[in-house]
């Protein structure tokens, strides 16, 4: 059953408003990441466009990948019965994230390496924060039910805490700082050039 809400009904448009914040708010951080993208190099604006968009579509398929996957692996850990269908699916959306990121990590490599240094640096720091906070309040779970002990606690108490632990450490280390060196060697298909 499809809900349709009146043209003048305050819910339509405090949705349409949120709808128009989001848009604007999106905007501005693009602006934000655009604008200082151009002053320390001569990249061009649209490869610093494209470049933040293939950033921005590798981390929602990071994001996809990260959903199915955890869920995958916490259910199967703690012991909850799911029929074949829901790995099977949980595959599928995976696999689909896989994808995004591999395809948006291909097109990557054609832009321009000076139109990248920004927005790769805003992703990699952004899933770095993303495995300190999982990794932290993984750590923090695990603790505080190790100490505290709660009454009435699942047996596999533990399974989700770890998890969530086990994965913020592997973000963090994913995104390990390289040497800048090398970085600023490699071209954009891994193939060094000559220091001048």
């Amino acid at each position: 059953m499809l809900i349709t809400l009146p043209a003048d009904s305050p819910a339509k448009l405090s949705i349409l408003a949120y709808a128009g914040i989001f848009a604007l708010a999106v905007m501005l951080l693009y602006l934000m990441i655009l604008v200082p993208s151009l002053l320390p190099n001569k990249a061009r604006p649209e490869d610093i466009g494209r470049s933040l968009f293939c950033y921005l579509m590798e981390g929602i398929g990071v994001a996809i990948m990260s959903v199915s996957g955890l869920t995958a692996v916490i259910g199967v850990l703690a012991g909850i019965p799911a029929p074949a269908f829901s790995y099977l699916l949980l595959l599928l959306v995976f696999g689909a994230g896989g994808v995004i990121f591999l395809r948006y990590e291909s097109r990557q490599r054609i832009i321009d390496p000076n139109a990248q240094i920004i927005p790769s640096l805003l992703f990699r720091y952004t899933v770095k924060l993303v495995g300190v906070a999982s990794g932290l309040l993984g750590g923090f779970s695990l603790i505080s039910f190790l100490f505290f002990r709660p009454i009435g606690i699942a047996p596999r108490w533990w399974v989700n805490p770890l998890v969530m632990l086990i994965y913020g450490c592997f973000l963090v280390w994913v995104t390990r700082q390289r040497r800048v060196e090398e970085e600023m060697l490699m071209d954009p298909f891994g193939a060094k050039r000559k220091k001048k």
